[in-house]
């Protein structure tokens, strides 16, 4: 049996820090999900 991986890398024009601000927030998990996942937020994120 053969095993097969992929591997990429990609180039964000972000400091590590302005990545993360972005990346864990809650709010923005409907711009980064694919859209065919039909992702949508059902609770109120302002706290």
């Amino acid at each position: 049996m053969k095993i097969y991986s992929f591997e990429t890398t990609q180039e964000i024009p972000l400091s590590v820090s302005e990545a993360w601000e972005f990346l864990s927030s809650p709010a923005n998990l409907k711009k980064i999900t694919p859209p065919e996942m039909g992702f949508e937020i059902t609770s109120d994120l302002r706290g």
